[in-house]
């Protein structure tokens, strides 16, 4: 099953809650539009970047993404550094295109 931006919450019924929920996580919880193609999502931690730092994993110059804050548990850490490693449990608030964001969380 590939998941389609057509299917609406409407379509529950229809598709049975185990496709629509595999569905839904796999669209980043979108926070903000900034333009047509770029906005501020927030999204959780990629499988494998737990333990490694915002310089190791490249995000910007390999995913072409930012982090804006960081978000654990109910701290927010509002524009980390570099220096930062990651930690399970850990979302992201990051800004970049949809299509780098889905590429990122697949």
């Amino acid at each position: 099953f590939k998941c389609n931006a057509a299917i609406h919450i409407d379509s529950f019924h229809d598709y049975g809650p185990c496709i629509l929920a595999k569905c839904l996580s796999e669209i980043p919880n979108f926070r903000e539009e900034l333009t047509p193609e770029y906005g501020i999502y927030e999204i959780e931690l990629p499988h494998g970047w737990a333990g490694h730092s915002i310089l190791e994993r490249q995000v910007r110059t390999r995913h072409n993404i930012n982090i804006l804050a960081i978000r654990h548990g109910r701290n927010l850490f509002p524009m980390p550094g570099p220096e930062h490693v990651f930690t399970e449990g850990e979302t992201l608030m990051v800004m970049g295109s949809e299509r780098d964001i889905k590429a990122l969380m697949r």
